[in-house]
């Protein structure tokens, strides 16, 4: 019983505005300069620049700072200010839409990653002309990012119904268009669903391809670079699993079983763990590029 009571304590210290202000706080802080960092290096250094399986790394980041400079920085003033802040209904809608918009995008992209993945160490003779690395490589991210930009403007500001407008809410405007039926399959099947299924099962298949890979694998070099590639994509799969996916296995439980009886703080819990899955990929990130840790440690050594 201390043990459990000592637990729900502590999550209801992170179910607190102070809670939450510090835990975001943190997070954020060293996320950002770990975002800046590891994009500074991927971008302008040419050799990461050019390697393709970094590519999709930078468009990550690239979505995930835009919530690290918008979003955060605004939950956290929200609890500085115990929820007392007087906001307009244009400030609240864009910070709904990007809320969202870009939780959902960075998502999709994870999935698009582990579905390229397979492309880049098993198949890579698919891209041997121009064309076929526009189409194969360069497509499916933009096509992503616009889709899902275009979409929810579209949406949240052409819906033909009233939204709703509360400041006493974190984030002040609920989009009335969630509540359309049709509106609502298409988000969770295709946005919410699909992704998770398609991390889940291309990763085990990744995970099996790459073991059998190196059981049979006669090119010790071949092999180094397939494990690198590997394992960067797996651990940002990993913080995945630990960080969104619980929360989002309470929300499609909550479709099919009504009522369902979990308690209340550890509902909350979940939600705080997936909003820090934008905050944490950064780590992974630079963490599994071999490069960027070495130039770290030279950095901290001051050389």
């Amino acid at each position: 019983m201390s043990a459990e009571k000592s637990i729900l304590d502590v999550l209801s210290y992170l179910q607190s505005n102070y809670g939450r202000l510090w835990c975001f706080l943190i997070f954020l802080i060293s996320s950002l300069i770990c975002s800046l960092f590891t994009l500074y290096h991927l971008i302008f250094d040419r050799n990461l620049r050019k390697l393709r399986n970094n590519h999709i790394i930078i468009i990550i980041l690239l979505v995930g700072l835009v919530s690290q400079t918008t979003n955060y920085p605004w939950m956290i003033h929200f609890y500085r200010v115990d929820g007392v802040w007087s906001r307009s209904y244009e400030f609240c809608a864009i910070w709904a839409y990007i809320d969202w918009t870009f939780y959902l995008l960075q998502s999709m992209l994870l999935a698009w990653a582990t579905i390229e993945r397979h492309i880049l160490i098993f198949h890579d003779h698919w891209m041997n002309t121009k064309m076929r690395v526009i189409f194969i490589h360069y497509l499916p991210p933009v096509s992503l990012v616009s889709y899902f930009i275009i979409f929810y403007a579209v949406a949240d500001t052409l819906a033909p119904c009233q939204n709703w407008y509360n400041t006493d809410w974190m984030r002040c405007v609920f989009f009335c268009i969630s509540t359309d039926y049709k509106f609502w399959l298409w988000e969770t099947i295709v946005h919410q669903v699909m992704p998770c299924c398609i991390i889940i099962i291309f990763t085990i298949a990744l995970f099996v391809r790459v073991i059998s890979t190196k059981m049979r694998a006669r090119q010790p070099v071949q092999w180094q670079r397939q494990r690198k590639m590997a394992t960067q994509l797996m651990s940002m799969i990993l913080i995945y699993i630990i960080f969104f996916l619980p929360y989002s296995i309470y929300y499609f439980l909550t479709i099919f079983i009504q009522p369902l009886y979990i308690h209340s703080s550890i509902v909350l819990f979940l939600e705080l763990l997936s909003y820090l899955t934008v905050l944490v990929i950064p780590f992974s990130c630079m963490l599994t590029l071999p490069e960027l840790g070495k130039r770290l440690k030279a950095m901290l050594c001051c050389k």
